[in-house]
């Protein structure tokens, strides 16, 4: 997905309203069926997908076998994906978890 950066909340894309296509077969010069495409602006504002991990004893930071912030970092960033996956595949558009 392309990413842009917004210079604030508020932003604008299109949403189809209407597609009917009538597409069919066509005799040699013969007259064309139209098909009908209609998109509508729709404005709307940025969301923000974010977490917190409960607290981590510091001594576990200095353990030199196991890099417990990288993990750490991984883990919260997968979060995040997680939860935007789920708003564009089953989300009610407003940023809020409908399941």
């Amino acid at each position: 997905m392309n990413r842009s950066t917004l210079e604030s909340n508020a932003f604008e894309y299109f949403r189809r309203a209407v597609r009917a296509s009538n597409a069919d077969t066509v005799a040699d010069l013969g007259l064309k069926p139209t098909s009908v495409f209609t998109l509508v602006p729709v404005v709307d504002g940025a969301r923000v997908v974010a977490h917190i991990s409960e607290n981590i004893p510091i001594r576990l930071t200095g353990v030199a076998s196991f890099d417990v912030i990288e993990w750490l970092r991984s883990e919260m960033y997968q979060g995040v994906l997680d939860a935007v996956e789920a708003q564009v595949i089953a989300g009610g558009g407003s940023g809020v978890d409908r399941r």
